[in-house]
């Protein structure tokens, strides 16, 4: 599969892939949102580090997060791995890359992603650009944020001396716009990808926006 059809059939599907923000684990060190989303961006514009993808549709749209980063690989070289189902990837810290059990890229892994996702479906994408910032219309746009017990809706009371927690939580379109100026917020509506404005967009088309150091411009 050359990389041009492989644009093409991401074009003609209406689908993006995606790397979401989700909650970490307790004791994690990872960065919460929106410096993972940042981190993650760079590391695939410095060509680092491979990251677990999700590559989602107006028919299917089965991400990690109601919020993430929009990913465009610059070569069929970055696109290391498929799989129509969660692959179990982990990543080996000595290389930078993802181990699971996904199958190199060719037409027909692409094809069994659309024809054959269920749940979540995987794709591992290293040495990408950051075109965008997903936003999952089906969802609660939530994110994760450490939080004082107190704000923690349902807790007792008693336990709000306690250290702050993981918890996710509500965020508008306004203020991930003000977190990523200059990349556009792309979501699906009536079938197609759309941005802020209701604009219809192609990101795979169109010129690169390049990492994000704080957004979007518009609203879908």
């Amino acid at each position: 599969m050359t990389y041009e059809d492989l644009v093409a059939e991401l074009v003609a599907r209406q689908a993006l892939i995606v790397h979401c923000s989700t909650v970490a684990k307790e004791g994690s060190g990872r960065p919460l949102f929106p410096e993972d989303m940042r981190t993650a961006a760079a590391l695939l514009d410095a060509g680092l580090e491979q990251l677990s993808c999700s590559v989602v549709w107006p028919g299917h749209q089965h991400s990690y997060g109601a919020v993430g980063i929009v990913v465009r690989p610059r070569s069929t070289a970055s696109i290391t791995s498929l799989k129509p189902h969660d692959a179990g990837s982990i990543l080996d810290p000595s290389t930078g890359s993802l181990l699971g059990d996904g199958v190199p890229l060719s037409a027909q892994a692409v094809a069994e992603t659309f024809e054959g996702s269920v749940g979540y479906n995987e794709w591992t994408v290293g040495d990408a650009d950051c075109v965008g910032i997903f936003v999952n219309r089906l969802e609660p746009l939530t994110v994760a944020a450490r939080v004082e017990w107190r704000d923690v809706p349902g807790t007792d009371p008693s336990m709000w001396d306690q250290d702050s927690v993981l918890h996710e939580v509500g965020i508008t379109l306004e203020e991930i716009a003000r977190l990523f100026p200059g990349l556009p917020i792309l979501g699906f509506v009536d079938g197609e990808i759309r941005d802020a404005g209701g604009r219809r967009v192609s990101p795979y088309l169109a010129e690169v926006a390049g990492p994000p150091e704080g957004g979007p411009d518009g609203a879908c």
